[in-house]
């Protein structure tokens, strides 16, 4: 995990744990954040939320 961090110098912005409703939404076509029953959702909604959040962060600066 800590070679994954140190590569692209961005810090951690998110974990998605291995959960078998990811594979099922990828078969169905579903995106699983769209769906707020899954911590997988929530998790790459929160994974979106600090990405948009640094972008902008870049972007004003």
């Amino acid at each position: 995990m800590e070679d994954i961090i140190d590569i692209p110098k961005i810090g951690m912005i998110g974990v998605i744990h291995v959960d078998v409703e990811v594979i099922r939404s990828v078969h169905k076509g579903i995106p699983i954040a769209l769906d707020p029953e899954f911590e997988s959702g929530q998790r790459f909604r929160h994974i979106t939320h600090n990405v948009a959040r640094i972008s902008r962060s870049l972007l004003s600066h």
